[in-house]
């Protein structure tokens, strides 16, 4: 009989280890000759870094963390996700930070943003898996930003400029 098998990196196959694609035979003490056609894909990983401000839920696993580690997700293709997470514990006083409001929160259009900037303060919103969706320039201590383009969900609003960065959720 044949069997046919597609693996990651390694396959063992009656106490044989293999790591390169053919056809392998072996025969038992009955006589019984089993035939193996194998495929190997070779194994890589994905690493995605992420800063966040006091949790971080992953939306490879959906898995919330509080915690700066290194964490595995799942094997998609013979590519195991990781994510290198730093929850940030910058011991900076909120009155150090860029302090900012925004609403309305939700939101499905626009969203204000309120912020004690004296100078022009670049903006990013982030999705749950650490992409940048948007950024731009808020130039106004009252700025409008438009958010209808973006799908239902979990998005981070941060701030960087002079001062040390702060996040804010938006729903």
């Amino acid at each position: 009989s044949t069997i046919s098998v597609s693996a990651c990196g390694v396959y063992a196959w009656y106490g044989q280890t293999y790591t390169t694609s053919g056809i392998y035979s072996n025969t038992n003490s009955n006589c019984f000759t089993e035939i193996l056609d194998l495929t190997i894909t070779p194994s890589s990983t994905n690493t995605t870094t992420i800063v966040s401000p006091s949790s971080f839920t992953w939306g490879n696993t959906g898995i919330t963390y509080t915690s700066s580690g290194f964490y595995m997700g799942s094997t998609v293709n013979c590519v195991t996700q990781y994510l290198d997470l730093t929850i940030n514990s910058s011991g900076i006083s909120e009155e150090e930070m860029v302090s900012f409001s925004l609403y309305p929160n939700p939101v499905s259009e626009a969203l204000t943003i309120d912020f004690n900037g004296l100078s022009k303060e670049e903006y990013s919103i982030i999705d749950n898996f650490g992409l940048i969706v948007k950024r731009g320039v808020l130039e106004n201590i009252s700025t409008e930003i438009s958010v209808s383009e973006l799908s239902a969900g979990l998005y981070y609003f941060k701030i960087e400029g002079t001062k040390p960065r702060k996040f804010s959720k938006i729903n």
